[in-house]
């Protein structure tokens, strides 16, 4: 399983000042669009958002305030799931497998039924001298099983 939340590296690049500032931001004013920052101004400094922040409280830590460089360490702290002030877990880092790190079940229930086939046996008997593959297998096969039945579904639909 890989932590799906923000790696170092990016939260690391989200303190840098400036960053995401080459984007032209726009202010929404009398139901019009215009630039945020006038041409040839800096552009936007880093800055505290989200509704949220109030029920932290913490001092100048609120939503549209600045966020100095004495405040990375707290933005550090939040953006890892954790409250900046107690070090309280706020929120599970969401776990995953990588869709691209699945392989396709199919083939492998097929060569354990073609092996058990091939020695007069069931495919719990085969792998009956590994206790893990038996759960696995039995697994895999259910996972299948219901692979083809949610393929059928959206053929369907």
């Amino acid at each position: 399983m890989t932590v799906l939340g923000p790696a170092k590296a990016q939260i690391d690049y989200r303190l840098r000042e400036g960053a995401g500032c080459d984007q032209m931001t726009y202010r929404l004013t009398d139901g019009e669009a215009v630039p945020a920052v006038a041409e040839g101004e800096k552009g936007c400094g880093l800055t505290w958002i989200g509704a949220g922040l109030a029920g932290l409280g913490i001092d100048g830590i609120t939503a549209g305030a600045p966020l100095t460089p004495e405040q990375h360490e707290a933005a550090r702290t939040l953006m890892d799931g954790f409250h900046p002030g107690t070090g309280e877990r706020l929120v599970e880092p969401k776990k995953a497998a990588s869709p691209l790190s699945q392989l396709v079940g199919e083939p492998l229930p097929a060569a354990l039924q073609q092996a058990a086939g091939e020695r007069a046996c069931s495919v719990e008997e085969l792998v009956a001298g590994v206790k893990w593959a038996v759960a696995r297998a039995g697994r895999l096969e259910r996972g299948v099983a219901r692979r083809c039945v949610i393929s059928l579904y959206e053929q369907v639909i």
